[in-house]
Protein backbone atom coordinates (compact mmCIF):
# COMPACT_ATOMS: atom_id res chain seq x y z
CA UNK A 1 0.00 0.00 0.00
CA UNK A 2 1.32 3.44 -0.94
CA UNK A 3 2.02 5.94 1.78
CA UNK A 4 -0.49 8.77 2.10
CA UNK A 5 0.71 12.34 1.71
CA UNK A 6 -0.81 15.74 2.46
CA UNK A 7 -1.61 17.72 -0.72
CA UNK A 8 -2.58 21.43 -0.66
CA UNK A 9 -5.72 22.54 -2.52
CA UNK A 10 -5.76 25.87 -4.38
CA UNK A 11 -8.64 27.61 -6.15
CA UNK A 12 -8.74 30.26 -8.84
CA UNK A 13 -10.40 32.58 -6.29
CA UNK A 14 -7.39 32.99 -4.00
CA UNK A 15 -3.66 32.64 -4.37
CA UNK A 16 -3.36 30.92 -0.99
CA UNK A 17 -3.96 27.36 0.05
CA UNK A 18 -7.65 26.95 0.96
CA UNK A 19 -7.56 23.37 2.21
CA UNK A 20 -5.45 20.23 2.24
CA UNK A 21 -6.22 16.56 1.77
CA UNK A 22 -4.52 13.25 2.57
CA UNK A 23 -4.28 10.77 -0.29
CA UNK A 24 -1.92 8.19 -1.71
CA UNK A 25 -2.87 8.86 -5.34
CA UNK A 26 -3.84 12.48 -6.14
CA UNK A 27 -5.07 11.56 -9.65
CA UNK A 28 -8.06 9.74 -8.13
CA UNK A 29 -9.26 13.08 -6.67
CA UNK A 30 -10.03 14.63 -10.09
CA UNK A 31 -13.76 15.30 -10.34
CA UNK A 32 -14.27 15.17 -6.57
CA UNK A 33 -16.29 17.98 -4.95
CA UNK A 34 -15.02 19.82 -1.86
CA UNK A 35 -16.69 22.49 0.29
CA UNK A 36 -14.77 25.43 1.73
CA UNK A 37 -16.04 27.57 4.61
CA UNK A 38 -16.60 31.18 3.57
CA UNK A 39 -16.18 32.83 6.98
CA UNK A 40 -12.40 33.31 6.61
CA UNK A 41 -12.58 34.53 3.02
CA UNK A 42 -15.64 36.81 3.12
CA UNK A 43 -15.39 39.00 6.23
CA UNK A 44 -17.43 36.73 8.50
CA UNK A 45 -20.29 35.88 6.16
CA UNK A 46 -21.64 32.45 6.97
CA UNK A 47 -21.61 30.30 3.88
CA UNK A 48 -19.64 27.91 1.76
CA UNK A 49 -17.96 27.65 -1.62
CA UNK A 50 -18.33 24.35 -3.48
CA UNK A 51 -15.37 23.54 -5.71
CA UNK A 52 -14.66 20.70 -8.10
CA UNK A 53 -11.11 19.38 -8.39
CA UNK A 54 -9.96 19.85 -11.98
CA UNK A 55 -6.23 19.06 -12.18
CA UNK A 56 -3.00 18.35 -10.33
CA UNK A 57 0.13 20.40 -11.05
CA UNK A 58 3.46 19.89 -9.28
CA UNK A 59 2.11 18.47 -5.99
CA UNK A 60 -0.70 21.07 -5.95
CA UNK A 61 -4.38 20.27 -6.42
CA UNK A 62 -6.30 22.92 -8.41
CA UNK A 63 -10.05 23.29 -7.82
CA UNK A 64 -12.57 25.37 -9.73
CA UNK A 65 -15.53 26.99 -7.90
CA UNK A 66 -18.97 25.88 -9.02
CA UNK A 67 -21.27 27.29 -6.31
CA UNK A 68 -21.38 29.92 -3.58
CA UNK A 69 -24.12 29.67 -0.98
CA UNK A 70 -24.91 31.72 2.11
CA UNK A 71 -26.51 29.83 4.98
CA UNK A 72 -30.19 30.66 5.64
CA UNK A 73 -29.35 31.33 9.31
CA UNK A 74 -27.09 34.22 8.22
CA UNK A 75 -29.94 35.84 6.30
CA UNK A 76 -32.52 35.22 9.06
CA UNK A 77 -30.50 37.43 11.42
CA UNK A 78 -31.57 40.49 9.40
CA UNK A 79 -35.31 39.77 9.21
CA UNK A 80 -37.57 41.82 11.49
CA UNK A 81 -41.26 42.65 11.69
CA UNK A 82 -42.52 45.42 9.45
CA UNK A 83 -40.03 44.90 6.63
CA UNK A 84 -40.19 43.31 3.18
CA UNK A 85 -37.92 40.49 2.09
CA UNK A 86 -37.47 40.14 -1.67
CA UNK A 87 -36.01 36.90 -3.04
CA UNK A 88 -35.34 36.47 -6.73
CA UNK A 89 -33.88 33.74 -8.93
CA UNK A 90 -32.90 33.98 -12.59
CA UNK A 91 -30.42 32.70 -15.18
CA UNK A 92 -27.71 35.00 -16.54
CA UNK A 93 -25.11 34.40 -19.23
CA UNK A 94 -21.51 35.47 -18.48
CA UNK A 95 -18.97 36.82 -20.96
CA UNK A 96 -17.60 33.25 -21.33
CA UNK A 97 -21.11 32.08 -22.40
CA UNK A 98 -21.57 30.13 -19.14
CA UNK A 99 -25.11 29.97 -17.72
CA UNK A 100 -25.21 31.06 -14.09
CA UNK A 101 -28.21 30.88 -11.72
CA UNK A 102 -28.20 33.91 -9.40
CA UNK A 103 -30.34 34.15 -6.27
CA UNK A 104 -30.17 37.61 -4.64
CA UNK A 105 -31.97 38.63 -1.45
CA UNK A 106 -32.99 42.17 -0.56
CA UNK A 107 -34.49 43.35 2.72
CA UNK A 108 -36.05 46.82 2.87
CA UNK A 109 -36.14 49.06 5.93
CA UNK A 110 -39.95 49.26 6.03
CA UNK A 111 -42.83 47.38 4.43
CA UNK A 112 -43.24 48.29 0.75
CA UNK A 113 -46.14 48.11 -1.68
CA UNK A 114 -46.21 46.08 -4.90
CA UNK A 115 -45.05 48.88 -7.20
CA UNK A 116 -41.86 49.56 -5.24
CA UNK A 117 -41.16 45.84 -4.93
CA UNK A 118 -41.61 45.39 -8.69
CA UNK A 119 -39.30 48.35 -9.40
CA UNK A 120 -36.64 46.85 -7.10
CA UNK A 121 -36.90 43.42 -8.79
CA UNK A 122 -36.73 44.95 -12.27
CA UNK A 123 -33.68 47.11 -11.49
CA UNK A 124 -31.99 44.18 -9.70
CA UNK A 125 -32.31 41.89 -12.71
CA UNK A 126 -31.27 44.58 -15.20
CA UNK A 127 -28.18 45.58 -13.19
CA UNK A 128 -26.96 42.00 -12.60
CA UNK A 129 -27.55 41.00 -16.24
CA UNK A 130 -25.42 43.90 -17.49
CA UNK A 131 -22.70 43.31 -14.90
CA UNK A 132 -22.42 39.54 -15.42
CA UNK A 133 -22.43 39.86 -19.22
CA UNK A 134 -19.21 41.87 -18.98
CA UNK A 135 -17.37 39.59 -16.51
CA UNK A 136 -15.83 36.12 -16.52
CA UNK A 137 -17.17 33.48 -14.15
CA UNK A 138 -14.12 33.50 -11.86
CA UNK A 139 -14.31 37.30 -11.55
CA UNK A 140 -17.99 37.03 -10.61
CA UNK A 141 -17.26 34.51 -7.85
CA UNK A 142 -14.34 36.57 -6.51
CA UNK A 143 -16.28 39.86 -6.54
CA UNK A 144 -19.22 38.17 -4.80
CA UNK A 145 -16.99 36.82 -2.03
CA UNK A 146 -15.32 40.22 -1.57
CA UNK A 147 -18.75 41.93 -1.55
CA UNK A 148 -18.03 44.32 -4.42
CA UNK A 149 -21.07 43.29 -6.47
CA UNK A 150 -23.32 43.68 -3.44
CA UNK A 151 -21.98 47.20 -2.74
CA UNK A 152 -22.64 48.33 -6.32
CA UNK A 153 -26.08 46.70 -6.29
CA UNK A 154 -27.04 48.22 -2.95
CA UNK A 155 -25.97 51.68 -4.09
CA UNK A 156 -28.07 51.34 -7.25
CA UNK A 157 -31.19 50.02 -5.47
CA UNK A 158 -31.08 52.55 -2.61
CA UNK A 159 -32.10 55.18 -5.15
CA UNK A 160 -35.47 53.41 -5.43
CA UNK A 161 -36.00 52.57 -1.74
CA UNK A 162 -33.76 52.39 1.38
CA UNK A 163 -32.41 48.89 2.04
CA UNK A 164 -31.13 47.28 5.22
CA UNK A 165 -29.68 44.17 3.55
CA UNK A 166 -28.58 43.35 0.02
CA UNK A 167 -26.75 40.07 -0.63
CA UNK A 168 -26.41 37.39 -3.27
CA UNK A 169 -27.38 34.28 -1.36
CA UNK A 170 -26.45 31.80 -4.08
CA UNK A 171 -24.56 31.63 -7.37
CA UNK A 172 -24.52 28.32 -9.22
CA UNK A 173 -22.95 27.43 -12.57
CA UNK A 174 -25.73 25.65 -14.47
CA UNK A 175 -24.20 25.21 -17.91
CA UNK A 176 -20.69 25.57 -19.26
CA UNK A 177 -19.73 26.55 -22.78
Amino acid sequence: MAKEKLYPIYTSLTKEEVASIFTSDPKELIGRVIKINLSNLARGKLGEVTCKIKEIKEEKILAEPSKIKLYPSYIKRFIRRGITKIDESFLIETSEKNKVRVKPTIITRKKVKGGVETALRKELKLFLTKLFAAQKTDEIFLDTIKGEIQKKLSKKLKRIYPLSFCEIREILIVGKK
